[in-house]
């Protein structure tokens, strides 16, 4: 019985041992995007009522493998999405809020569960990624920020 314990022992330090490794020295490290001046400030005011939404990632546009370190921005999690008349307002739980003023926005576009809006910031285009609990869901936040970018110039 005793010889069960030591190899169960040997066996759980082996797996912590493995467990380490495999999250620093064989993970390969993410690709950074560029270092990014100041998000701009949320400013003061309403919003609709806002979507409940997983905040994915931010990345350079066309480099999805080059996610943005910088301001936190490649903290995943839950988000709550409301589109404003000042632009898209991403309130993420434990992470720092993400507002992306009308100016900024580019486009936006979806794939099967999320949106993507696409936006300029310190001379980049990002693109910033949510993913939607249904379609329904997905598509009015989509039909949204489509026509908050189209009513910019009016």
């Amino acid at each position: 019985m005793k010889i069960v314990w030591i190899l169960l022992a040997v066996l759980l330090v082996g797996l912590l041992v493995f467990s380490l490794l495999r999250r620093t020295a064989f993970a390969p490290a993410p690709k950074e995007g560029p270092n990014l001046p100041p998000l701009p400030k949320v400013p003061a005011g309403g919003a609709d009522h806002g979507l409940e939404t997983t905040y994915v990632v931010t990345s350079i546009k066309g480099h999805h493998d080059e996610r943005v370190i910088a301001r936190g921005l490649d903290k995943r999690g839950t988000a709550i999405a409301a589109v404003r008349t000042d632009g898209v307002l991403l309130d993420r739980r434990r992470a720092p809020t993400l507002f992306i003023p009308t100016a900024k926005l580019d486009g936006v576009r979806t794939t099967s569960s999320l949106v993507i809006v696409q936006w300029t910031h310190g001379g980049y285009e990002l693109e910033t990624g949510v993913r939607m609990r249904n379609d329904a869901e997905r598509d009015r936040l989509r039909d949204r920020v489509t026509a908050l970018i189209e009513n910019q110039g009016v």
